[in-house]
């Protein structure tokens, strides 16, 4: 009896572990949101159909923002829900579109449909330049041509409990076969907060080309194939093994650019700016789109690897837009030094760059005051004002250049500013997996880093008086590499016409620099 009594014991306790297994199992694995689309090659809508799964949710808000970088469009008509649910509200909240649907059978999918607006009002129209250069940022769907990205025509579901995963999977059910396409997608399930990052491409004049880096795939893709298309391919099929190797990190499955040549006509002239072409994009987490318009010059045609590096640099505190100087230009900086060091640059166009940088900063930002340049007032004053958003470009490229002569000179040439860096991407490494809970990197983060390199009195001393105060850096007196001669120059700004005196550099010896910069 005792045995029975114990056999039945074992089984109770057996029945209810393998329920309580069986119910985590259920409210772990990740449930999937289904996409169907259909477009005809010629109009410039799709239909949509978005199946939903059982979320046991009796309400579901799904909302609608496709453009994060202006103001909101509302692209989305004949809004249906199928089956037993129903549409209860749709309404505006805070720029962004929301559906509210009664489900009172919660435990069936449920299933809504809908058509998307994906034409391109600046297409092929005379506008501002920087609506002319921003086209990727919106959808563009025309007859025999459509560029689309997850974040135009998904829906995301707000009031789920954000601990139970969902999966996203996007299928086209109808779609024009004599057209190239690029998926970054494909068959694959991806995680929701990647949809708004995934693109889909079609046109008669599309090019994919297909390269790899430690057996990674990455893909360039081009709307137009010309003089710049081929440039730009160039720089990304010679650099980016290069910069993989900098952070030395493969963690991702595949990698795509995608570059537009602008139709539009910008109204101001791009000549304005002292270049004949510019190239205007957008890094992505697993990729880069982009939009270019004019003739680019070689600079502008490392504006993929600048995007493609921000997967790894990012800004400091994210709070404070008075440390865009780290995100913007340590990455300038990285992109110079990887398009170095893979011979994608001579030592020639490599001086040449580096110059173009201290003319930026110390030409045409020369007449600024220290406190203009201060990181307080960049942070107050940044948001619409487009010359504080570009001053962090060079200002940050001067303290990296000046920082790594600085970690060289202390080391004697055994160590650079890539040390530095990787230094800096293994302490982001458990905030990126999510393992500490810190948003990203701080100042004094920073400095600790540094001060691995350089002796942490003189760090704190730079980062004060050149990065917080604004004050510029007097290379006469700065100690430089013996690769570098300095030399100081009068040079006419070509916006304010004013005249200052600019830093410019070259090399002692050509092999001895690029030797300097491999690693």
């Amino acid at each position: 009896m005792q045995t029975i009594i114990k056999s039945v014991f074992v089984f109770i306790i057996f029945s209810i572990l393998l329920f309580f297994a069986q119910e985590l199992k259920a409210n772990t694995i990740a449930k999937e949101i289904r996409y169907s689309l259909r477009w005809d090659g010629k109009s410039s809508s799709i239909k949509v159909k978005m199946v939903i799964p059982t979320l046991g949710l009796n309400e579901l808000i799904l909302t609608h923002q496709p453009n994060p970088f202006a103001s909101y469009e509302d692209r989305i008509s004949e809004f249906k829900v199928l089956g037993k649910a129903f549409l209860k509200e749709a309404k505006m909240v805070d720029q962004t579109k929301q559906f509210i649907i009664d489900n009172r059978n919660a435990e069936d999918e449920v299933e809504v449909s809908y058509v998307f607006d994906g034409a391109n009002q600046n297409d092929a129209k005379t506008v501002g330049l920087r609506e002319a250069l921003t086209m990727h940022h919106s959808p563009n769907i025309k007859k025999d041509f459509l560029y689309l990205m997850g974040r135009h025509f998904g829906l995301y579901l707000t009031n789920r409990n954000t601990k139970s995963p969902l999966k996203v999977s996007i299928q086209w059910e109808e779609v024009p076969h004599s057209l190239i396409n690029f998926n970054s997608v494909g068959n694959k399930s991806i995680e929701e907060s990647m949809l708004e990052y995934s693109l889909f491409s079609f046109s008669k004049d599309l090019k994919v080309e297909k390269f790899s880096v430690k057996n990674i795939p990455h893909y360039f893709i081009g709307d137009t194939v010309n003089s710049n298309h081929e440039k730009i391919k160039k720089a990304i099929v010679s650099v980016t093994p290069e910069v993989m190797r900098f952070f030395d990190d493969y963690d991702f499955d595949s990698y795509f650019f995608h570059a537009i040549e602008s139709k539009a006509i910008p109204a101001q002239d791009i000549r304005m700016y002292g270049r004949d072409g510019i190239l205007s994009a957008e890094a992505l987490p697993n990729g880069f789109v982009g939009t270019y318009i004019g003739s680019l010059d070689l600079k502008a045609t490392l504006t993929p690897i600048h995007e493609s590096i921000h997967r790894w640099i990012n800004s400091l505190d994210n709070t404070n837009f008075g440390h865009l100087w780290f995100g913007e230009g340590f990455t300038e900086y990285v992109t110079l030094f990887t398009a170095f060091s893979s011979d994608f640059l001579t030592p020639e166009e490599f001086i040449h760059i580096l110059n173009e940088q201290f003319s930026e900063y110390y030409g045409a930002y020369g007449d600024l005051t220290n406190e203009i340049r201060s990181n307080e007032y960049i942070k107050n004053n940044i948001r619409g004002n487009q010359n504080l958003m570009h001053l962090n470009y060079s200002k940050g490229f001067v303290f990296a250049f000046f920082l790594d002569n600085q970690i060289r000179l202390s080391s004697n040439g055994s160590e650079t500013f890539r040390d530095l860096m990787v230094d800096y991407i293994n302490f982001r490494k458990p905030i990126l997996s999510g393992k500490v809970d810190v948003k990203n990197l701080t100042l004094e983060s920073f400095k600790n880093l540094v001060s691995k390199y350089i002796k942490r009195k003189d760090i704190d001393e730079y980062i004060q008086r050149y990065i917080l105060d604004g004050e510029y850096i007097d290379f006469k007196e700065a100690q430089l590499m013996k690769e570098f001669t300095l030399s100081i120059k009068d040079e006419k700004d070509r916006r304010t016409g004013n005249v200052n005196q600019v830093p410019k550099f070259n090399f002692t010896d050509r092999e001895s620099l690029k030797k300097s910069y491999r690693f």
